[in-house]
Protein backbone atom coordinates (compact mmCIF):
# COMPACT_ATOMS: atom_id res chain seq x y z
CA UNK A 1 0.00 0.00 0.00
CA UNK A 2 2.87 2.36 0.82
CA UNK A 3 4.56 1.86 -2.56
CA UNK A 4 1.26 2.62 -4.35
CA UNK A 5 1.05 5.93 -2.49
CA UNK A 6 4.64 6.81 -3.40
CA UNK A 7 4.00 5.89 -7.04
CA UNK A 8 0.87 8.08 -7.20
CA UNK A 9 2.76 10.96 -5.56
CA UNK A 10 5.53 10.60 -8.15
CA UNK A 11 2.97 10.52 -10.96
CA UNK A 12 1.23 13.61 -9.59
CA UNK A 13 4.49 15.55 -9.29
CA UNK A 14 5.48 14.51 -12.81
CA UNK A 15 2.13 15.67 -14.19
CA UNK A 16 2.51 18.97 -12.33
CA UNK A 17 6.00 19.39 -13.78
CA UNK A 18 4.74 18.75 -17.31
CA UNK A 19 1.82 21.15 -16.76
CA UNK A 20 4.19 23.92 -15.72
CA UNK A 21 6.52 23.16 -18.63
CA UNK A 22 3.64 23.38 -21.09
CA UNK A 23 2.49 26.64 -19.55
CA UNK A 24 5.97 28.13 -19.89
CA UNK A 25 6.17 26.94 -23.50
CA UNK A 26 2.78 28.48 -24.32
CA UNK A 27 3.86 31.72 -22.65
CA UNK A 28 7.08 31.82 -24.68
CA UNK A 29 5.19 31.01 -27.88
CA UNK A 30 2.67 33.78 -27.19
CA UNK A 31 5.43 36.30 -26.53
CA UNK A 32 7.26 35.30 -29.70
CA UNK A 33 4.11 35.53 -31.84
CA UNK A 34 3.09 38.93 -30.42
CA UNK A 35 6.64 40.26 -30.68
CA UNK A 36 7.04 38.99 -34.22
CA UNK A 37 3.71 40.44 -35.28
CA UNK A 38 4.58 43.81 -33.77
CA UNK A 39 8.03 43.82 -35.39
CA UNK A 40 6.54 42.91 -38.77
CA UNK A 41 3.85 45.56 -38.40
CA UNK A 42 6.44 48.17 -37.43
CA UNK A 43 8.59 47.41 -40.47
CA UNK A 44 5.69 47.05 -42.91
CA UNK A 45 4.02 50.32 -41.89
CA UNK A 46 7.34 52.19 -41.51
CA UNK A 47 6.84 52.99 -37.84
CA UNK A 48 10.55 52.93 -37.03
CA UNK A 49 10.67 56.70 -36.29
CA UNK A 50 8.04 56.09 -33.62
CA UNK A 51 9.82 53.34 -31.66
CA UNK A 52 9.71 55.39 -28.47
CA UNK A 53 5.94 55.76 -28.78
CA UNK A 54 5.68 52.04 -29.53
CA UNK A 55 7.66 51.21 -26.38
CA UNK A 56 5.45 53.55 -24.38
CA UNK A 57 2.45 51.79 -25.91
CA UNK A 58 3.73 48.43 -24.67
CA UNK A 59 4.26 49.86 -21.19
CA UNK A 60 0.80 51.42 -21.23
CA UNK A 61 -0.73 48.14 -22.36
CA UNK A 62 1.04 46.19 -19.62
CA UNK A 63 -0.06 48.66 -16.95
CA UNK A 64 -3.61 48.49 -18.27
CA UNK A 65 -3.37 44.69 -18.23
CA UNK A 66 -2.27 44.71 -14.60
CA UNK A 67 -5.20 46.92 -13.75
CA UNK A 68 -7.64 44.72 -15.67
CA UNK A 69 -6.45 41.52 -14.02
CA UNK A 70 -6.21 43.03 -10.57
CA UNK A 71 -8.81 43.58 -7.91
CA UNK A 72 -12.21 45.13 -8.44
CA UNK A 73 -10.98 48.38 -6.92
CA UNK A 74 -8.09 48.65 -9.38
CA UNK A 75 -10.52 48.03 -12.26
CA UNK A 76 -12.74 50.83 -11.02
CA UNK A 77 -9.83 53.23 -10.76
CA UNK A 78 -8.53 52.25 -14.20
CA UNK A 79 -11.98 52.70 -15.75
CA UNK A 80 -12.30 56.09 -14.13
CA UNK A 81 -8.84 57.27 -15.17
CA UNK A 82 -9.21 56.05 -18.76
CA UNK A 83 -12.88 56.79 -19.32
CA UNK A 84 -13.21 60.09 -17.54
CA UNK A 85 -9.76 61.66 -17.65
CA UNK A 86 -7.26 60.28 -20.18
CA UNK A 87 -9.33 59.43 -23.27
CA UNK A 88 -11.48 62.61 -23.24
CA UNK A 89 -8.32 64.69 -22.79
CA UNK A 90 -6.67 62.90 -25.72
CA UNK A 91 -9.77 63.45 -27.87
CA UNK A 92 -9.94 67.13 -26.94
CA UNK A 93 -6.23 67.60 -27.65
CA UNK A 94 -6.46 65.90 -31.05
CA UNK A 95 -9.57 67.86 -32.04
CA UNK A 96 -7.90 71.14 -31.03
CA UNK A 97 -4.81 70.13 -33.01
CA UNK A 98 -6.93 69.29 -36.06
CA UNK A 99 -8.74 72.62 -35.85
CA UNK A 100 -5.60 74.73 -35.52
CA UNK A 101 -3.08 72.96 -37.74
CA UNK A 102 -3.95 70.04 -40.03
CA UNK A 103 -0.26 69.32 -40.64
CA UNK A 104 0.42 68.92 -36.92
CA UNK A 105 -2.63 66.68 -36.57
CA UNK A 106 -1.34 64.42 -39.35
CA UNK A 107 2.11 64.22 -37.74
CA UNK A 108 0.75 63.46 -34.27
CA UNK A 109 -1.84 60.98 -35.46
CA UNK A 110 0.89 59.07 -37.30
CA UNK A 111 2.68 58.63 -33.97
CA UNK A 112 -0.46 57.63 -32.09
CA UNK A 113 -1.17 54.64 -34.35
CA UNK A 114 1.93 52.65 -33.25
CA UNK A 115 1.24 53.56 -29.63
CA UNK A 116 -2.30 52.18 -29.79
CA UNK A 117 -1.28 49.11 -31.80
CA UNK A 118 1.48 48.15 -29.37
CA UNK A 119 -0.69 48.83 -26.32
CA UNK A 120 -3.47 46.67 -27.75
CA UNK A 121 -1.04 43.88 -28.57
CA UNK A 122 0.39 43.99 -25.04
CA UNK A 123 -3.09 43.71 -23.53
CA UNK A 124 -4.17 40.88 -25.86
CA UNK A 125 -0.94 38.94 -25.38
CA UNK A 126 -1.16 39.36 -21.62
CA UNK A 127 -4.75 38.12 -21.59
CA UNK A 128 -3.76 35.02 -23.56
CA UNK A 129 -0.89 34.32 -21.16
CA UNK A 130 -3.17 34.85 -18.17
CA UNK A 131 -5.70 32.42 -19.60
CA UNK A 132 -2.99 29.80 -20.16
CA UNK A 133 -1.79 30.04 -16.56
CA UNK A 134 -5.24 30.05 -15.00
CA UNK A 135 -6.84 27.38 -17.16
CA UNK A 136 -6.98 24.04 -15.41
CA UNK A 137 -5.49 21.16 -17.28
CA UNK A 138 -7.13 17.74 -17.27
CA UNK A 139 -7.95 17.29 -13.61
CA UNK A 140 -9.37 13.80 -14.15
CA UNK A 141 -5.86 12.42 -14.56
CA UNK A 142 -4.83 13.76 -11.14
CA UNK A 143 -7.58 12.24 -9.05
CA UNK A 144 -8.48 8.61 -9.68
CA UNK A 145 -12.14 7.86 -9.51
CA UNK A 146 -13.20 6.15 -6.29
CA UNK A 147 -16.93 6.27 -6.92
CA UNK A 148 -18.69 2.94 -7.11
CA UNK A 149 -21.46 2.19 -9.53
CA UNK A 150 -24.93 2.36 -8.10
CA UNK A 151 -27.13 -0.64 -8.85
CA UNK A 152 -29.61 -0.06 -11.63
CA UNK A 153 -33.28 0.17 -10.76
CA UNK A 154 -35.19 -3.03 -11.09
CA UNK A 155 -32.17 -5.26 -10.66
CA UNK A 156 -31.02 -6.98 -7.58
CA UNK A 157 -27.64 -6.00 -6.21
Amino acid sequence: MGSDTLQSDDDASERQSWRNTLRVLWTALTLLVVGGALASLTVALRWTPYLLLAALGILAGLSLLLALLGSARSRQVTGFVLGVIALPMLAAWLSTLAATSPESFTAYSAGIAPFIAHATAAVCGGLVIERVWRAPFDQRADAPSVATKAPEKGRAA
